[in-house]
């Protein structure tokens, strides 16, 4: 099987011999691991430094990484995860945590069990990166208008009398904002009203 017809995996792992054990399993399968970390923090930077095109296409993690406390969610580790992320499991890990992975392989599993569940895996990631992108529409005129005075600074108070609106709907309309454009501070929205010609440079105050 040619490369470019295999998934490939990032391994988490701090356990060599676990590795290397997985490795051997996804040897000769469409599966082909590219690297292994032993902590989340080699792989973010390793991950950092990549065009989005190169990223794996399934990461291997041992949630014991996280901790056991049940706030350490998945999604702050990975916010903008592309890629499938299952966990390997053999230690105590919160239900909680556990629900937030796109499939579950235990230490007992048979390979061809793995293999499975890795395939599932890709196919659940892939129809949430297609839906995260039907989710990502265009603002509307109105939209528009008021992120264009969220990002000159303006309170959501005096957006509303501006455009006669209540403070509700002004905060209604900003969490339809991030939604659509999948950004949530004010410095990105501000570069997202920049390139898309919402504002100008001109049109921001100056500290």
């Amino acid at each position: 099987m040619s490369v470019s017809d295999q998934y490939s995996v990032a391994i988490i792992e701090p356990s060599r011999i676990i590795s290397q054990g997985l490795m051997a399993i996804l040897h000769d399968t469409d599966f082909r691991v590219v690297r292994q970390f032993e902590t989340i923090d080699d792989f973010k930077q390793w991950e950092a430094v990549l065009p989005e095109e190169k990223r794996v296409d399934v990461v291997l993690l041992n949630p014991a990484l996280f901790g056991t406390h049940p706030s350490q969610s998945l999604n702050s580790f990975f916010p903008d995860a592309c890629s499938s992320l299952v966990a390997m499991l053999y230690s105590y890990t919160p239900q909680e945590l556990l629900l937030e992975f796109d499939a579950i392989i235990g230490i007992h599993d048979e390979p061809i069990t793995i293999i499975e569940k890795l395939r599932d895996a890709v196919t659940v990631a892939s129809k949430r990166l297609d839906c995260q992108n039907m989710d990502k529409q265009e603002l509307t005129k109105r939209e528009m208008e008021i992120l264009a005075y969220v990002v000159k600074g303006l309170t959501n108070k005096e957006i509303g009398e501006k455009l006669c609106i209540s403070i509700h709907t002004v905060i209604s309309h900003r969490k339809n904002i991030v939604h659509k454009t999948g950004i949530k501070t004010v410095s990105g929205l501000l570069m997202y009203a920049l390139f898309n010609d919402i504002v100008t440079v001109e049109d921001i105050p100056r500290e």
